[in-house]
């Protein structure tokens, strides 16, 4: 990586969960994480919670994405006619995609 080369003080890791590989498939966003960490010459910091951690970035002004999420499920749930008890299967559901994070 060049960003000490090239005048950078720190990298900012964003969002990279639509990252894919040579072949096509997915990159696991820990994994992203993990190296860009090892491998940064400056100090790496995050937006998300799930990206601050040991092997990861070393911290950041980050968004907490449990609340989040429970507010999307709480909104989904208020306007939608699926009875939230019932299985929900929708196609994003069903795509070969891994999702993961770290609290350490």
């Amino acid at each position: 990586m060049n960003a000490k080369k090239e005048g950078y003080g720190a990298i900012i890791l964003g969002l990279y969960h639509t990252l894919v590989d040579d072949r096509g498939r997915h990159v696991d966003d820990e994994q992203v994480a993990r190296w860009t960490s090892k491998h940064s010459p400056v100090p790496v910091f995050g937006f998300w919670d799930f990206s601050v951690g040991k092997g990861l970035a070393m911290g950041g002004l980050t968004l907490d994405s449990e609340p989040q999420g429970r507010e999307a499920a709480n909104s989904f749930a208020a306007s939608s006619t699926v009875n939230p008890r019932e299985p929900f299967n929708q196609s994003w559901r069903n795509r070969d995609t891994s999702f993961s994070a770290s609290t350490n």
